[in-house]
C-alpha cells in the first residue's frame, strides 16, 4: 500500500524538549516494531529514562532511515542502527538504547518465508489492537463491533466478499486487505495504549514526574 509505517529500516522515538532518544531498527516494518514497544511500557517502569522518554506526551516514534532494499544484509541493519546512536550521542542527546558495532557480512538479508510469516503477525495485531480498542475502559466485552465495521469497508474498498470467507474471516484476508486494518486500527491503538499505561504508572508507587 506503500505507506511509510509499513517500510523497514531505522527509526527513533525521540523527545526534544526531554532530550532524551531511543534508537531502533526493524527487519519487518515500523508499525510492527513499535506496537511491540506498546505493549513493553509496563515493564520500562523500572528504568527511568525509558519510562520517561515513552510516556511523555512530547514523545514522537520517527523514521531515520527507510531499508526497503533486499540488498541489505543484516549487520546493515545493525550498523546503520550504530551510526544514528553515534550521531544523536555526538549531539548530547541521552540515549535510552544500547548499542553495539557489528562486523560486515556480505549476504542478503534472508527474506524466504517472510510473507506468511507478516500475513500472520497482522493478524495477531488486529485482534490484539481491537481487544484493546473495544473492551479497556468501555462497556464491550468483546471486539466484534469494531472489526466487523472494518469487514464492511474492506468490501466497499477492494469488493471483497466477506460472506465467502472460511469460519475465520482474518484467516481469509489478503496483505493489502490485513494491511488496510492495520493501518485504520493503529493510530487509535496508539494514543489508547499510552493513556492506559500512563494512568496505570499514575497509580503505581513510582514518583517519577513525566506530565
Amino acid at each position: 500500500m506503500g505507506h511509510r509505517l509499513l517500510d523497514r529500516g531505522i527509526y527513533a522515538v525521540i523527545n526534544k524538549s526531554l532530550g532524551l532518544v531511543y534508537v531502533g531498527e526493524t527487519q519487518r516494518n515500523f508499525l510492527l516494531r513499535w506496537v511491540e514497544h506498546l505493549d513493553r511500557l509496563e515493564n520500562y517502569f523500572e528504568n527511568e529514562g525509558k519510562t520517561k522518554l515513552f510516556l511523555h506526551e512530547h514523545t514522537q516514534f520517527i523514521v531515520l532511515k527507510e531499508m526497503n532494499s533486499l540488498e541489505y544484509s543484516k549487520s546493515d541493519f545493525y550498523n546503520f542502527e550504530y551510526e544514528a546512536y553515534e550521531f544523536y550521542k555526538s549531539k548530547g542527546w541521552g540515549i535510552a538504547s544500547r548499542h553495539y558495532k557489528y562486523g560486515h557480512d556480505t549476504v542478503p538479508k534472508e527474506i524466504k518465508g517472510i510473507e506468511g510469516l507478516m500475513l500472520d503477525r497482522y493478524r495477531q495485531l488486529i485482534l490484539k489492537m481491537s481487544l484493546v480498542l473495544a473492551t479497556k475502559n468501555t462497556n464491550h466485552t468483546n471486539n466484534s463491533v469494531i472489526l466487523n465495521r472494518l469487514y464492511r469497508q474492506l468490501e466497499r474498498k477492494f469488493g471483497t466478499d466477506i460472506k465467502k470467507k472460511n469460519k475465520s474471516i482474518l484467516s481469509g484476508l489478503n496483505k493489502e486487505e490485513l494491511e488496510f486494518i492495520v493501518l485504520d486500527l493503529y493510530p487509535r491503538y496508539y494514543n489508547k495504549q499510552l493513556a492506559l499505561v500512563r494512568e496505570e504508572y499514575k497509580n503505581s508507587d513510582h514518583q517519577l514526574n513525566l506530565f
